[in-house]
């Protein structure tokens, strides 16, 4: 019975914040909520790392294209700084299956100016994964959580459209225990992964 409340609660709680962060989002004025969608490209710096039994291998370093999807939700507190939410999304591109990077994110944005068509900075910091839609299996077996860290600059081409130019460090992969003649040891197997991508956001404020 209480779980069921809760969910009701925690249902109610979101349609009136989603009412509110509609009346007051978007008024033409970048303070207060905000709402972007980006779209763009990369490219990837991929370093596979084994290191197992306390010994490190490195595999083949490789160059991935990638296309880029983002969301960010988010508040700006006086025009100039403004606290969002991501999920970005690096997609790779020498695959014939859809395979990607997932990243969840906090993101710090800075305007230079309180007017419309500023320069802006920003950085985020988050976690990322290993993500493959279509196949469950592939997920359990090889997914792994690493951290990630961004930042970037930007400018206001024309008002709602944003182009963004961002340096991206990730490092996706799992640690697990191996057991081996009764000894145990550490396996952790990681990427390495510099990026650099360049996104077109429209942003709804």
């Amino acid at each position: 019975m209480n779980k069921k409340i809760n969910l009701k609660l925690i249902k109610i709680y979101l349609i009136i914040f989603l009412i509110i962060s509609t009346i007051y989002s978007f008024n033409e004025e970048r303070k207060g909520f905000t709402l972007g969608f980006g779209f763009g490209t990369g490219c990837e710096f991929i370093h596979p790392r084994l290191i197992a039994g306390g010994r490190t291998a490195k595999g083949n370093k490789r160059i991935n294209p990638s296309l880029l999807t983002d969301i960010e939700f988010g508040y700006n507190f006086n025009n100039k700084i403004e606290i969002a939410l991501k999920v970005k999304g690096d997609w790779q591109l020498p695959y014939a299956e859809i395979i990607g990077i997932n990243i969840n994110a906090v993101n710090i944005k800075y305007y230079f100016k309180n007017s419309f068509l500023p320069f802006l900075c920003d950085v985020s910091f988050g976690n990322s994964f290993w993500f493959y839609p279509f196949d469950s299996t592939w997920n359990k077996n090889y997914n792994g959580h690493g951290i990630s860290f961004s930042t970037g600059i930007g400018y206001e081409i024309m008002k709602h459209f944003i182009i963004h130019l961002e340096y991206q460090f990730l490092n996706p992969g799992k640690t697990e225990i191996k057991y081996q003649y009764s000894i145990s040891y550490y396996l952790d197997q990681r990427y390495i992964i510099n990026a650099i991508r360049l996104t077109i956001f429209y942003m709804f404020y």
